[in-house]
């Protein structure tokens, strides 16, 4: 049923008691499924929070192409600019200026200007490579939580609203006839519902060989497009990790993977859980004691997730070493798995009595 709120304007809330978002209040986006959290791991869902998590490995193909071409340009990048352009025209501008003249223009309008010269041709592959792949792991470093239907906002986690949108929030509770809304009833009146699926270019296809810049640009305009996860961002041959960036924790891949007999390439596991089914369970928040996990509820406060309210991301292994050292970091994938396995095997047997 719809709720009014006093300035006529219904709430979409066809959520069940069941419902769940997953939010992410910075960017004012999330993702629902119709689900408790306990059928959503006997599902692929948590494969989406990897996607929206996996920090891409990103090679550069050339010195002035790719990403190159945006973040690393120097004036030694420039020489080959013709000497003969005339000042007035986009060719005679400071290089400084090209550039940002170039970043403002849509996607036709720097497919066309590719096509004039071999400089703007690296200077336009740049700039679209930049806009493609900047699609990738969108949650990466943001705030999380996996957000039940019966959540009521006096009783989330600290600081997980800014204050304009606790703001907007208590100005909500006040038009709206009900005593006191929920959460999910906010978000979804004032957040963005986000897509499952990532594309890019099919150029980042995993068997594709590398591109130069003509097959590139030549790609790009095809607009014929992947699912992220089929692109070369992330190796399969390289170990994983989901990170806590709020309190510096850590699950390996492998340490999964080898619990559950399970395969696993790369950030993507197969034959149990997940990655992401680990973010949605530790995250998940729920004003009632219900997620629906109704055997290890019994004795557990899952429905006040541990890692409510964090900030993730899933990098390589190698990334994490480089990156990290001297910080001190805590390997807690057999706690993790430990906690997984007990609500996974429970679901797994409910779904078989069905």
């Amino acid at each position: 049923m719809a709720h009014m709120c006093s300035g006529g304007r219904k709430l979409r809330s066809h959520l069940t008691m069941s419902d769940f978002s997953f939010v992410v209040p910075t960017l004012r986006e999330y993702f629902s499924f119709g689900a408790s959290l306990g059928r959503f791991l006997l599902e692929d869902y948590g494969f989406f929070i990897v996607m929206h998590l996996a920090i891409p490995v990103i090679h550069s193909r050339n010195p002035h192409g790719m990403l190159g071409a945006v973040s690393h340009m120097s004036e030694a990048s420039y020489a080959s600019k013709d000497s003969t352009s005339n000042h007035t025209s986009l060719s005679g501008l400071p290089a400084e200026l090209q550039l940002e003249i170039l970043k403002n223009l849509d996607e036709n309008s720097l497919f066309c200007m590719a096509c004039t010269t071999p400089y703007f041709l690296n200077l336009c592959c740049g700039i679209l490579e930049a806009r493609y792949l900047s699609r990738l792991a969108p949650w990466a470093g943001k705030n999380l939580i996996c957000l039940g239907h019966d959540s009521y906002y006096k009783e989330f986690p600290s600081n997980l609203f800014d204050a304009e949108q606790s703001e907007e929030f208590e100005e909500y509770e006040r038009k709206c006839w009900r005593w006191q809304p929920t959460v999910s009833e906010f978000i979804m009146d004032h957040f963005e519902e986000v897509d499952e699926t990532i594309y890019i270019p099919e150029a980042y296809h995993r068997w594709k060989s590398r591109l130069d810049n003509i097959g590139l640009i030549r790609s790009f305009m095809s607009q014929t497009m992947i699912p992220a996860q089929a692109s070369c961002f992330y190796p399969r041959d390289q170990p994983w990790m989901l990170r806590n960036l709020t309190t510096k924790e850590f699950v390996r891949a492998d340490a999964i993977a080898a619990d559950r007999h399970a395969n696993f390439e790369g950030p993507f596991i197969t034959g149990g859980y997940c990655l992401g089914d680990i973010v949605l369970v530790r995250t998940g928040w729920n004003s009632i004691k219900s997620v629906g996990f109704p055997d290890y509820e019994k004795n557990h406060n899952v429905h006040r997730g541990v890692w409510a309210g964090h900030a993730f991301d899933i990098t390589t292994i190698a990334r994490h070493e480089e990156t990290t050292r001297g910080q001190i970091w805590s390997d807690v994938s057999a706690e993790v798995v430990a906690e997984m396995d007990a609500i996974f095997e429970g679901e797994e047997s409910m779904s078989d009595e069905e």
